[in-house]
């Protein structure tokens, strides 16, 4: 399987619920289903994350940029448990940044809202390195949840960059508009820019050290470069 890109040529109507975060997979994911669907609607979760407020301020920018509706969907059982993505000082010293079922519970939540809307599809943002580091962003993760879906709902997830480079990403989103690029917030705290420093940021810069010839101004993107 690729993605689950194979189902969505089989649905009469394509319509999706995509999970946009403001970071570079969620933002490609979207800008690819801009073009993929016929309706699309947008799921931003709160689970209590530091970064919550800048993200919120990149999805929405991104959304409205595009005419597209954001639908905030509040993650209580994400913003009750501890996880490093609430932690400054493990997201500054770039310990794991594991967040116990966090694909899951927004998947879960994402299906339930598309299947209640009478959509059949949902666009999550996975890419190929991160896949190394995080299990349930891979294409083996993805290929499951789909078996699992064919008992329990009519909803298929895609996500089209799961065999994708940060880097092929990063010039995905610049090739169809590279504005895209100083509003997005891969990173992992609530700064104005994005900190250049959490493991989010370096992945981006190194992404973005690989693509030179796109000459992107780091100082519109990070506070530190």
């Amino acid at each position: 399987m690729f993605g689950g890109l194979e189902n969505i040529k089989k649905m009469p109507r394509k319509r999706a619920v995509v999970l946009l975060s403001g970071g570079l997979d969620s933002t490609a994911s979207f800008l690819w289903a801009l073009k993929e669907f016929d309706e699309i609607k947008v799921v931003f979760f709160d689970y209590s994350q530091i970064a919550y407020e800048a993200e919120k301020r990149s999805v929405y920018r991104i959304a409205q940029k595009y005419k597209i509706e954001v639908f905030e969907d509040k993650v209580d059982v994400l913003k009750k448990i501890a996880h490093p993505l609430k932690d400054e000082n493990a997201i500054k010293a770039r310990k794991s940044m594991w967040v116990p079922a966090r694909n899951v519970v927004f998947l879960s939540h994402a299906i339930a809202f598309a299947e209640f809307y009478g959509f059949n599809a949902v666009v999550i943002g996975f890419n190929a390195d991160e896949g190394a580091d995080f299990p349930d962003n891979t294409l083996e993760f993805l290929d499951a949840f789909n078996e699992l879906l064919k008992m329990t709902s009519p909803v298929r997830v895609v996500s089209p960059f799961v065999q994708k480079s940060k880097a092929e990403i990063v010039k995905y989103i610049y090739n169809y508009d590279r504005e895209l690029l100083y509003l997005v917030h891969p990173c992992y705290l609530n700064e104005k820019l994005n900190c250049g420093r959490c493991e989010s940021c370096l992945r981006f810069k190194k992404a973005l050290e690989s693509l030179k010839e796109l000459k992107l101004d780091y100082t519109r993107i990070f506070l530190e470069n």
